[in-house]
């Protein structure tokens, strides 16, 4: 509970005017109309709560509309703020009448929770509910509430649930079946576990079943797949349907004639509405009408059973009839003659003040006096710390209220709280005086919530290996994988990969050699040539790579030695400067942020340079680490350097950096060609003598004659975007300076270098609040819908980059733009500009001079303008994939949708490379997946070379992974001191143990169906380090895929089978044995075993001499008791037999890795 807020709205509640509304609503006996103007800034929101607490127990529920969606978020957030006990959010949808777009998920959950919380309001239960919304968001009409509690799904623990009607019920309400659950509204089944992800929970639920019985519900991270701690005692869950549409279309096909109702016709009698901004509804109603008429007419040609305007959307004039059953609050500019002479409250706004602490300073002191309540709300508890010094320093002291802070200890005081209010007001008849830290220091701030984005694959998944896939066998060469196969030999059933090489001939590799099998990636757009199974060539091409491979890894390790060995400086500790900065910052930290962050500053404090790669999506907050990052080298007297590829990102990044340093002695400069010769000249003498702390430009910072008095830290932002040259100059400074690179599309050496340890690597993957998805669409040039995507973004208010990358023919493509949309204006940008007219151009645009931009990719890297949200690339098949990926990064920086529209030529051609990348961004879409795109432009371009200026190279041979795998390898021998002539060839598998038992060891199809889940099993099994990553998969296959229950014979007490037998719930037999069979394989590397063979009676290890070395070990594990005793073979130095007692094979398999496992620790 936060006291302050309750101390705001019982001073609203005190105040006359308040007590006479309130008076006017308790007392009206039908509905009526009540007259209001007055309210500014946030103290809307602080009315709504005070209406709440007074009418809690005399009202069901409260609905706040406001004139638009962006208005509603807000007195969305600050009833929170306010702390009305149950606050929802109705906005409106941001698809167009009749569009195929699927609403935002976001919007959905709102509207089904809105719609549920409906359904269980009861009469005088306390606390009024209270909902904000928009008359846009009303113009829609809903299904009726019966029909969500008809569709509604309850599974309750204990109940039975048959999978296959609760397949057919998902269905229904819009849940797509997948293999493995990620988002909100899909579901799986994998034999007796259900995951379902209902679109109001947190997180998605596993149902563990026992034939139809419910044993279990749990909760599980969509991230690792496994359930989450303590997330095990569910009771039951009700799932809803998952698209809202489903309600709507289910409700017209069981009453076709029938219109459905508006949200208002849901609301309970009694419900009090409070509606701001009502004399702009006529206008937004007859836009909104003129769009639902235009769509209808344009989609109705193609579905002429298409249901008309009027069944699916509410004119004002029905919202009003359905309001008339209420009493309704109708703030507005001017009070209507005849609502009682409505209630004029006296509030004000900062609108118009100049940020000014001084001024605010006076203004605070002059309210005390005055024996007003002062509040200051900051974002965080740094920047809450920050004011109350600050105020102390002007002899103002400040009450920090906690939960045992009496009413009296705040009234007349200063108060600081922290959270999330919009804007301050001045409500003088309550005695209050509320600002936020934001209008006292003049920053603006966005909404600070953050929530972890799960959708998109991990960075490793591209490896995976699917059907018709080609891949690489370290003795075999390229070959093509052609699926699964079971087979029955020696009497164990076991699972091999069958991939077809040159000449029809065919492989079947058993399971346990996967490690040897690699997903192939080159870069060349054709498919690669087959291997020929026994032939030379595939022998030639690696002992050549492995060469290749062994002269770049001297490369990489002598520039890297040189940089371990170079004496970095080593930065001091935070100070309190640093530490106030930090607090400063108007954003919650998210916690990649904060590790990210860390990391950084970890490195800089150690002692040699820093060379780390920060990697985030585009808006996920990298530039905050490098701000501080800059503010500590600054700290200890070094210089910094950003370099960014272009010039309008320089601009940016310039005004960032200076505004966050504005309140410290900081000297931020800038060097583009934005500036004159002059300028640049100058800036260049006051870095030489140390009298600028930070220098922001494009590549000519790397000029020779650019000199520094102390240069500590460099920060690249997109090194990918430079060019040849400047690469090489940027290789030879990371030996002497700190190094800090941002990207949010590593170029495949960049990743790779960081993956495999060469380059330190930290991953922001939180994004920002209410970042969506941007909806991509591939297109041919069509002027209807070109005109649809512009107009939808112009209606909302927002801004267009139109991206043609011919300079020659853009003045042209502009004129077609205008034709389509006359009614826009349209401004040119491209780099042959002038500089100052480029600048103008983008500042007007900046400033909502124009409506759509048509310019080149100068907009690609950096540019910030967050009221752009639909970007349309024309010709997007000759773009590149991180590039595309860059170009829609500019929009989705907003909370609204954004849009991008890929224009592709008709009745052209286009490359088959260009098919893929364009496939691969369509598909792309969610937050968080730079990993993935650079690892499908791995693919697709491939990655040769890892420290050559081109991407192709001597990996075209043995495929990237391989290729990497080997580079890997020869490094980590080269780092061992151990020549490649003396040890194994570098490139080869690590010496496995060859395990020759007669059992079997798979995972059944049954078990776990989908065959590239299976295939990634036996790969990670394989590939296991330890016994704990194993013991780590296990339970993650005991989680995911559930358990079975068998029968297992009962030992008797003479070692002998019994005649009972026990049921255990355990991993089927033959995956208990391929994990018993692994941690054998494990231990015996570590014991230097060449096999380990099963025999009738027991086991025995191989070992080429010095066997005997192992005897005392297997004595002390053994303890010679239950008739196992280690033999040594006199006649055999090479081998150490176990015999055992009449025991199952299973339990044979177990107690040998047992022993060997324990073995390979005492050893």
């Amino acid at each position: 509970m936060n006291p302050v807020a309750g101390t705001i709205v019982e001073n609203v509640v005190s105040a006359e005017t308040f007590r006479r509304l309130w008076e006017a609503v308790e007392s009206a006996d039908k509905p009526k109309r009540i007259g209001s103007k007055g309210l500014r800034a946030s103290s809307l929101g602080a009315v709504v709560a005070a209406l709440a607490r007074k009418g809690a127990k005399r009202l069901p529920l409260i609905v706040a509309v406001a004139s638009n969606h962006d208005h509603a978020t807000e007195i969305y957030d600050d009833l929170q703020f306010f702390e009305v006990p149950e606050v929802h959010h109705y906005p409106k949808s941001e698809v167009l009448p009749y569009d195929d777009d699927e609403p935002l998920l976001e919007e959905q959950v709102k509207h089904l929770e809105f719609f549920n919380a409906l359904l269980s309001l009861k009469e005088g239960a306390g606390a009024v509910p209270v909902c904000a919304t928009s008359i846009e968001a009303l113009f829609t009409r809903v299904a009726p509430l019966e029909m969500l509690r008809k569709l509604a799904v309850r599974v309750e623990w204990g109940q039975p649930l048959n999978t296959e009607e609760f397949a057919d019920r998902c269905a229904e309400l819009g849940f797509e079946r997948v293999t493995t659950v990620e988002s909100r509204g899909e579901f799986a089944i994998r034999g007796g576990i259900v995951d379902v992800f209902p679109l109001d929970a947190e997180n998605p639920v596993r149902i563990d079943l026992f034939g139809e019985d419910i044993e279990s519900m749990r909760w599980f991270d969509v991230h690792t797949q496994r359930s989450i701690r303590g997330g095990d005692n569910i009771e039951g869950i009700t799932i809803l349907p998952a698209r809202e549409r489903v309600l709507a279309e289910r409700a017209l096909a069981e009453n076709p004639d029938a219109k459905l109702p508006t949200l208002l016709d849901l609301l309970p009698a009694g419900t009090l509405l409070v509606l701001h901004g009502a004399e702009l509804y006529t206008v937004l109603d007859e836009r909104f009408q003129q769009l639902a008429q235009r769509q209808y007419t344009e989609h109705g040609a193609e579905k002429p059973d298409l249901a008309p305007p009027a069944a699916l959307f509410a004119s004002l004039k029905d919202v009003e009839a359905a309001a008339g059953r209420f009493t309704q609050i109708h703030h507005t500019l001017v009070i209507e003659t005849g609502e009682n002479r409505g209630f004029a409250f006296q509030t004000a706004s900062f609108e118009t003040v100049k940020p000014s602490l001084e001024h605010y300073v006076t203004q605070i002191r002059q309210r005390l006096a005055d024996e007003n309540t002062v509040v200051i709300v900051c974002d965080n508890e740094g920047q809450a710390q920050r004011m109350d010094e600050m105020l102390r320093e002007n002899e103002i002291g400040a009450v920090r209220p906690g939960g045992a802070t009496t009413p009296k200890e705040m009234a007349h005081n200063v108060l600081i709280t922290t959270g999330t209010l919009h804007n301050g007001f001045v409500f003088s008849e309550a005695r209050l005086y509320v600002v936020t830290d934001r209008e006292i220091f003049g920053r603006y701030k966005r909404r600070h919530v953050y929530r972890k984005i799960y959708k998109g694959t991990p960075v490793a998944d591209p490896r995976e290996i699917h059907q018709g896939d080609f891949v690489v066998h370290l003795d075999h060469g390229i070959g093509r994988f052609e699926g699964m196969r079971t087979q029955t030999v020696d009497g164990r059933v076991s699972d091999f990969l069958e991939l077809h090489y040159a000449d029809n001939d065919k492989l079947l590799v058993p399971v346990e050699k996967i490690a040897y099998v690699h997903k192939f990636s080159g870069t060349e757009q054709a498919a690669p040539p087959l291997d020929k199974l026994g032939g030379k060539k595939w022998v030639a091409r690696r002992k050549k790579s492995q060469e290749d491979i062994e002269k770049l890894a001297r490369q990489l390790l002598e520039l890297y030695a040189k940089r371990d060995l170079a004496q970095g400086f080593n930065y001091h500790e935070d100070s309190l400067w640093q530490r106030e900065f930090e607090a400063s910052f108007l954003y919650t930290e998210t916690p990649d942020q904060l590790r990210a962050i860390a990391d950084v500053k970890m490195d800089m404090m150690a002692a040699k340079p820093m060379d780390r790669l920060v990697c985030g999506d585009v808006g996920y907050g990298k530039t905050e680490v490098a701000i501080r990052a800059a503010f500590k080298a600054i700290q200890d007297n070094k210089q910094v350097a950003l370099l960014c590829p272009t010039t309008i990102l320089a601009q940016q990044h310039f005004h960032t950096f200076r505004e966050r340093f504005a309140d410290y002695p900081i000297v931020v400069e800038m060097m583009s060609r934005f500036k004159t010769a002059g300028e640049i000249k100058e800036v260049g003498a006051k870095l030489k003598t140390g009298e600028i702390n930070m220098v922001v430009g494009t590549h000519a910072l790397l000029a020779k004659s650019i000199q520094f008095k102390d240069l500590g830290l460099v920060i690249v932002d997109e090194e990918q975007r430079f060019g040849v040259a400047q690469k090489e100059r940027l290789k030879e400074l990371r030996t002497s300076v700190d190094f800090l690179t941002l990207t949010a599309t590593p170029i495949p050496r960049t990743l790779y270098m960081a993956l495999s340890g060469l380059r330190d690597m930290s991953v922001i993957n939180t994004p920002p609040a209410d970042r969506h998805p941007i909806r991509t669409k591939i297109i041919h040039w069509d002027n209807e819908q070109i005109e649809e995507a512009i107009l939808r973004e112009l209606n909302r208010g927002g801004q267009v980059f139109f991206v043609h990358n011919r300079v020659q023919t853009i003045h042209q493509v502009a004129e077609r733009i205008r034709e389509i949309v006359p009614s826009a204006r349209i401004a040119i940008g491209h780099g042959q500009m002038a500089d100052n007219d480029l600048e103008q151009v983008m500042l007007d645009f900046i400033d909502g001079k124009h409506d759509i931009l048509v310019s080149t990719t100068i907009i690609e890297n950096g540019v910030d303008i967050p009221n752009v949200n639909t970007i349309i690339i024309n010709r997007a098949d000759a773009f590149g994939l991180a590039q595309l990926y860059q170009l829609r990064g500019r929009v989705g920086r907003e909370t609204r949708r954004a849009y991008a529209y890929l224009i592709v030529p008709a009745g052209q051609a286009i490359t088959e490379q260009a098919v893929a990348r364009l496939a691969a961004i369509e598909e792309f879409t969610e937050l968080g997946v730079g990993f993935n795109i650079a690892m499908r432009d791995m693919e697709i371009r491939g990655a040769g070379n890892l420290l050559g200026k081109e991407q192709h190279g001597s990996m075209n041979s043995v495929g990237f992974e391989l290729y990497c795998k080997m580079l890997e390898e020869t490094v980590s021998t080269l780092k061992n001191a151990m020549s490649l002539e003396e040890g194994e060839a570098a490139g080869a598998a690590e010496a496995d143990v060859e395990i020759v038992w007669k059992v079997s060891a798979h995972i059944p199809a049954f078990f776990v169906p989908v065959e590239g889940q299976r295939v990634m099993l036996y790969k990670r099994v394989a590939e296991a380090k330890s016994g704990v990553e194993l013991d780590e998969i296990a339970a993650e296959v005991r989680d995911r895929y559930g358990e079975v229950r068998r029968e297992l014979p009962v030992a008797g007490g003479d070692g002998k089978k019994g005649t009972t037998v026990e049921v255990v719930e355990d991993l089927p037999e033959s995956v208990e044995t391929l994990f018993a069979v692994a941690r054998m394989r494990l231990a015996g590397r570590k014991l230097g075993l060449k096999k380990i063979v099963g025999m009738q009676q027991g086991f025995k290890l191989v070992r080429e001499n010095a066997v005997k070395e192992l005897g005392p070990a297997a004595s002390k594990v053994i303890g010679g008791g239950k008739g196992a005793a280690p033999k040594v073979y006199t006649d055999d130095a090479d081998a150490l037999e176990f015999s055992y007692a009449d025991w199952g094979t299973r339990r044979k398999v177990h107690e040998a890795a047992r022993v060997v496992q324990a073995m390979s620790e005492l050893l």
